[in-house]
């Protein structure tokens, strides 16, 4: 897992100076190759909005295996923020963090305000789903 989460924000990352932290817990995760990957490119895209959009001096990545079955990250910015209520469907975040999770059966939800940073909280299985 933290290979895949390396590679995509590395990908992402290039040419920018903003500072990235990542940690990445309980690593051997048994969560399949295709759900690791959507995660993994879900955390790139969140960390290059964080740098595109967000003029962060920050950002900081946590990713940890809950159990053998599901797996939570969220990537923080200290940046400009934006009006959740505002956040388009269909597009942007939307697009490209929210439904690759649910793709997988994931879930995704995003946390910002203007002045204040944004928080992208992503989970491979949805939480509301037991066992």
């Amino acid at each position: 897992m933290r290979a895949r989460i390396r590679n995509q924000i590395d990908r992402v990352r290039a040419g920018s100076e903003t500072n990235i932290v990542v940690n990445v817990l309980d690593d051997d995760s048994r969560v399949d190759g295709p759900t690791q990957d959507a995660l993994a490119r879900a955390i790139g895209e969140a960390v290059a909005n964080a740098i595109e959009h967000a003029h962060s001096s920050q950002i900081v990545v946590f990713a940890e295996s809950l159990d053998s079955k599901q797996i939570f990250a969220t990537v923080r910015d200290d940046g400009v923020g934006f009006d959740g209520a505002a956040m388009a469907s269909g597009h942007g975040i939307s697009h490209s963090i929210v439904a690759r999770m649910e793709a997988v059966g994931g879930h995704a939800s995003v946390t910002s305000s203007p002045g204040h940073g944004t928080e992208v909280r992503l989970w491979t299985r949805n939480p509301a789903q037991s066992g």
